[in-house]
This record gives structure tokens, sequence and C-alpha cells, in this order.
């Protein structure tokens, strides 16, 4: 993703990364955090959450409910 000058990694998912961080942090001592892949991107960086909101206000859905004579 190309966002403020700069060519960003969005592979890794942010709730992901988070769940699977703190599933690490409840083992205690035998958990390994550090080796939890991370992100790649600022989720504070204005300009990048301005995009990411914009792409996800602007999804749209279509529902189509087509009822049978059953």
């Amino acid at each position: 993703m190309y966002v403020n000058k700069k060519v960003i990694d969005c592979g890794i998912n942010w709730e992901i990364y988070k769940r699977l961080y703190d599933i690490e942090i409840k083992k205690g001592e035998s958990g390994l955090p550090k080796n939890v892949a991370a992100p790649k991107y600022d989720v504070e960086d204005p300009m990048f959450r301005t995009l990411i909101e914009t792409i996800a206000f602007s999804t749209t859905s279509f529902f189509s409910y087509t009822p049978t004579a059953d």
C-alpha cells in the first residue's frame, strides 16, 4: 500500500496480531511475544487511519431477500 509517500506492507492484520500477542503474554514465562509477527504500519498515523477508515466506510453491501412460497 502506498500512503503518505511511503510504501507500507499491510500483510498482517492488526486484530490477529493483537490476539496472538495476548495469547503469548498470557502464557507467562513460557510465552514468546517477540516471535509474533508484528505489523509494519502505525495504526496511530493519522494519514494511514484516514485511508483505512475511508475504505471501510465507503464499502457497501447489498442484500436481496427473495422469499419463497414455502
